[in-house]
């Protein structure tokens, strides 16, 4: 069987980082039942994690420009890499629709690499 490990690495919308942190505090509490991702659900994961990386006040890039927070969520899945992340969309489209938004709006775009 193959085996993947990948990451997720994501802007985090500017004013939205302490609403995510504590939807991340809720996930942490309970991997199963927290309300937004259910772990248990996906099938060969080894490992995940989700990391916010907060700039440190005043920091800037190379370039002079304000840093964002990042969303970094790792996986490590028995499988391949692209049939876990279809399970994870179709998890976290079921969030989405529970929630109360319309499903027909949840926007899912990806590149690989920089």
């Amino acid at each position: 069987m193959s085996h993947a490990v990948f990451s997720i690495v994501t802007e985090v919308i500017p004013g939205h980082q302490d609403a995510l942190e504590q939807l991340l505090e809720r996930v942490e509490a309970d991997h199963a039942r927290n309300g937004i991702i259910d772990f248990t659900r996906f099938t060969g994961l080894h490992f995940s994690s989700i990391t916010l990386f907060r700039p440190e006040p005043g920091q800037a890039s190379a370039r002079g420009t304000a840093l964002s927070t990042l969303l970094v969520f790792e996986h490590n899945v028995d499988g391949r890499w692209s049939d876990h992340l279809d399970a994870l969309i179709k998890v976290a489209r079921e969030a989405h629709a529970r929630s109360g938004r319309d499903p027909d709006h949840f926007l899912v775009t990806a590149s690989s690499g920089p």
